[in-house]
């Protein structure tokens, strides 16, 4: 019990470590492309919509190691519904695309 305590504290006080700074760069990013630094071009915008993505998928990770937990306690009632696999599909499409413009990258 003492243990499980423990970990329910660590997480905690991690997910509020990593969420915190994700927020600020989400926040960072989405002011930059919306005009709070003046104009800026096409390809630091698609590279701030990188930037912003990435942090609310990270987000998002956090969250669903949160739920996964709570699900362990059973602290938490999972609540089926319909996904849509072709946005899920096409987001990974995207971020893989991305990273296979990289030189150091070769996708075979």
């Amino acid at each position: 019990q003492e243990t499980a305590v423990h970990k329910e504290r660590f997480l905690a006080a991690i997910s509020h470590e990593l969420r915190t700074p994700l927020n600020g760069i989400i926040g960072l990013a989405e002011g930059v492309i919306g005009g709070s630094c003046g104009q800026v071009g096409d390809k630091v915008k698609e590279h701030l919509n990188t930037i912003k993505q990435s942090g609310q998928r990270l987000h998002s990770l956090v969250n669903d190691i949160l739920d996964a937990n709570s699900l362990k306690n059973q602290s938490m009632q999972v609540k089926e519904e319909p996904t849509d696999i072709a946005a899920v599909c096409a987001d990974v499409v995207e971020t893989v695309q991305k990273k296979g413009r990289k030189p150091s990258v070769d996708l075979r």
